[in-house]
């Protein structure tokens, strides 16, 4: 083994732009760097809650209540020092219930929010170029793994899916989804017959007549074809 460094406690100091907020109370699900530097969620004694980064010397705010989101159970953070996660959205001025979102330098982006076709938003993952795939529910009672904001033309796959000879039911499991810097997807699934494991989505360009992607998975099979793709990205 080597050298061990705290990088948050309880009792913890948390600062916000240079001013001291509160005491660490608790923290929750995290998120790794290549650079050592870790972003997680903390619940503070004069009861804020936020998104916090740190790296063994100091720890910083990357988003709380005060701002007016409620930080949820996934965050994502990349060795571009980009935070990705998901919360729940207090201020009519940035959205509506429940959102997704990227925060880079100080700058706060709302990638999707439940305002449409989405109610819920819950694992997520965030490669090196910034596209983020996120699992959601949607207002029809599916869930679905999603890489942008349309419910139809950035869906991997949902519950009611057809896969592998059968039909999806479940895509829940800790640890996934996964998304690397070639936009490949792992994910866990179950399915109606009974069988469950991991499956590996792969973009592809389809020659069409208008430009597109293709989802394929590790059998071949397609299970997304969309046109014109706004993905959840930084650029």
């Amino acid at each position: 083994g080597g050298p061990v460094t705290t990088i948050a406690q309880t009792g913890n100091m948390i600062m916000r732009q240079g001013v001291p907020i509160g005491f660490l109370e608790s923290v929750g699900p995290k998120s790794l760097n290549e650079s050592g530097t870790a972003a997680f969620i903390g619940n503070l004694n004069m009861g804020e809650r936020g998104i916090y980064t740190g790296t063994g010397s100091a720890v910083a705010t990357v988003v709380d209540t005060s701002m007016g989101i409620y930080a949820g159970g996934a965050v994502s953070l990349n060795d571009s020092g980009i935070v990705a996660f998901s919360g729940t959205i207090l201020s009519p001025t940035i959205g509506q219930g429940a959102g997704v979102f990227l925060s880079h330098n100080g700058t706060l982006s709302l990638l999707a929010d439940s305002s449409g076709d989405f109610s819920d938003f819950g694992a997520l993952d965030l490669n090196e170029d910034g596209d983020v795939v996120v699992m959601a529910v949607l207002d029809s009672g599916h869930v679905g793994l999603f890489i942008g904001a349309d419910p139809d033309l950035d869906r991997i796959i949902q519950t009611g899916d057809n896969l592998f000879g059968s039909v999806v039911t479940s895509l829940y499991q800790g640890g996934f989804p996964r998304i690397n810097d070639q936009q490949q997807v792992a994910f866990y699934y179950s399915l109606e017959d009974g069988r469950s494991g991991i499956a590996l989505a792969v973009p592809t360009t389809a020659v069409v007549p208008l430009p597109a992607t293709i989802w394929l998975l590790g059998s071949g099979f397609l299970s997304y074809l969309g046109i014109g793709i706004s993905r959840l990205r930084t650029h």
